[in-house]
């Protein structure tokens, strides 16, 4: 049973004071992207494509897929997506840097280096990306892609878990497990909620609604705060830890967890709606992709799997093997999955039978992006890659 606790929270505007640090240039290399606040509908910003880590991209990508290029980052990734702005592909790595690549023809554009290493997916709004630093001196850096520039930075403890935009703030939850309310432009504090010191946020936090977030801890506690001034709106103790992000489509908010079992919750109570459980407790779940009527989830006992969103029936099962780590993908017809097998998947949609797959390189542990006919893929050691569904790539030769 779900239960609301009030809990004590630490908010208002605090001073950024020693924090935040303005800055012109940091680290070596160049990050500029021209144009980069004309943002096109289809556009991938964010991890998962939305605030609600949907997976969902808006145009459709139909398999057959061909190889446009490979591009080699230098460093492996973090578990989130890349992303898309235009035509450029922006992927982060565990080197800490931030590489832009030419969508068309997979040569790079531009590479900064933030910090030690960037383990949570940046996030881009009104042309500045905002990247997460999970080793080195700062911990936070707002970098403006049209003019090349750094526009400030943190110092403070790292963080491991990406990016959330909630209208003018940025939200993020550092390894001291604080969620924090940050001004998107100046960089400046503007409420703070201190979680249990004896719990570690992993998962990138989840929008629920216009002016709610979701974030979830590794012992499994659920907390549901208000984005205007980090209130408690509701907190939820699942029982089963949570590393990977969740995801929501403003109904329910979907936590996978490390023992076998997806639970979903009512966004506004944080009562348990339904428990998906897999067989065997020392199955990892992956983040789910979901829709208003789906969710579809991989696992480490190697099979995707689709749900009906209200229920929790299964839908359909697809046996790849080896396991799934990453997020897997929602078009209109297809459902595509990296695997920990190094293949690209496309089943179909309704029924998870396999339509296509690719054998990648190396593991695909990172979740995947989307945009008009391409989808973007990282896989292990250092590899990104550009597919094109056959037929558009045939018309384009």
């Amino acid at each position: 049973m779900a239960v609301s606790i009030p809990i004590a929270s630490k908010r208002g505007k605090l001073g950024a004071g020693f924090l935040i640090s303005l800055v012109l240039l940091t680290g070596c290399g160049s990050l500029q992207v021209e144009n980069a606040y004309s943002v096109g509908e289809a556009d991938w910003l964010t991890e998962g494509a939305s605030p609600q880590r949907s997976y969902m991209p808006i145009a459709d990508v139909a398999p057959p897929l061909e190889e446009v290029w490979s591009y080699n980052a230098g460093a492996a990734f973090g578990p989130g997506s890349p992303l898309l702005l235009g035509d450029n592909v922006i992927v982060a790595t565990r080197r800490g840097e931030v590489h832009v690549v030419d969508l068309t023809t997979g040569k790079r554009r531009g590479v900064k280096e933030f910090g030690d290493a960037v383990e949570g997916t940046p996030a881009i709004e009104n042309g500045v990306i905002y990247i997460p630093v999970a080793w080195g001196k700062r911990a936070l850096y707002a970098h403006d892609l049209t003019r090349g520039e750094t526009l400030w930075s943190m110092k403070d403890a790292p963080i491991e878990a990406g990016i959330l935009v909630s209208g003018d703030q940025i939200i993020v939850v550092d390894a001291e497990s604080r969620v924090r309310g940050i001004n998107a432009r100046s960089g400046e504090i503007e409420w703070e909620r201190a979680l249990d010191s004896l719990v570690t946020v992993l998962a990138s936090p989840v929008a629920t609604g216009d002016h709610a977030i979701v974030v979830a801890d590794d012992r499994g506690g659920v907390l549901a705060l208000s984005t205007t001034d980090g209130r408690d709106l509701w907190w939820t103790d699942i029982g089963m830890p949570v590393h990977a992000t969740p995801s929501s489509n403003e109904d329910l908010v979907f936590l996978p967890t490390t023992r076998g079992h997806l639970v979903a919750l009512d966004t506004e109570t944080g009562a348990i709606r339904w428990t998906y459980a897999v067989e065997g407790k020392a199955v990892y779940i992956s983040t789910p992709a979901v829709s208003e009527s789906e969710v579809v989830f991989g696992a480490s006992d190697g099979k995707l799997r689709a749900l009906d969103a209200t229920s929790g029936a299964l839908r359909w099962t697809f046996d790849a093997g080896e396991g799934f780590a990453a997020a897997p993908l929602i078009a209109a017809h297809t459902v595509f999955a990296g695997g920990l097998d190094g293949k690209l998947y496309a089943v179909e949609r309704a029924t998870g039978r396999l339509v296509w797959e690719q054998q990648l390189e190396g593991r695909i542990k990172s979740a995947l992006a989307a945009r008009d006919e391409y989808i973007v893929v990282t896989s292990e050691p250092q590899n990104v890659y550009l597919f094109k569904a056959a037929d558009a790539y045939a018309r384009s030769k």
